[in-house]
């Protein structure tokens, strides 16, 4: 016959606990809460994980009217007005992403300089660049929306960011 193992029973420990202590410890919480208490934290887990890698994007909004355009190799310059649908003229946009779109064509481009002054019609004088020419010609004397992406991060750095700036 084997000799039971007093460190490995249960009410040996309980055994070696005050009375006071085995009141504030209390028994051990039943497999449901235990199981329940993983899942919630799995499910926190997830939630940081995909704001991780889904993407946060701070744009401006407007109209494009294209004045003048050429092209050089592989690039498609474009002289254009730029009209914001908000005040969102007061940012540096210059270097930033241009997608100009309609109900059918979209194309993407940057902008190579900008200029801040308003003129007479609330609209601001940018040259874009565009990669592909087919698309971009396609706006050509016509007034079409525009997105431009101010700032590009992930939700979680958002999030980080925001925080840190509300404790500073």
């Amino acid at each position: 016959m084997e000799a039971q193992n007093p460190k490995k029973d249960s009410g040996y420990i309980q055994e070696l606990r005050s009375e006071k202590v085995r009141n504030i410890v209390g028994p051990m919480p039943p497999a449901l809460i235990r199981y329940g208490i993983t899942a919630i934290c799995m499910a926190l887990a997830m939630v940081i994980l995909v704001c991780a890698f889904l993407p946060f994007r701070k744009t401006a909004n407007g109209t494009v009217y294209i004045v003048n355009y050429y092209s050089d190799n592989n690039n498609y310059h474009i002289t254009a007005k730029l009209k914001f649908d908000k005040s969102n003229s007061a940012v540096n946009i210059q270097g930033c992403k241009i997608i100009c779109y309609n109900t059918i064509y979209q194309a993407r481009g940057i902008i190579v300089t900008y200029n801040p002054v308003r003129t007479d019609m609330a609209e601001y004088i940018a040259e874009l660049e565009f990669n592909n020419t087919t698309e971009s010609q396609l706006f050509k004397d016509r007034e079409t929306e525009f997105k431009i992406i101010l700032s590009e991060t992930t939700v979680l750095n958002k999030l980080l960011s925001t925080i840190k700036t509300k404790v500073d």
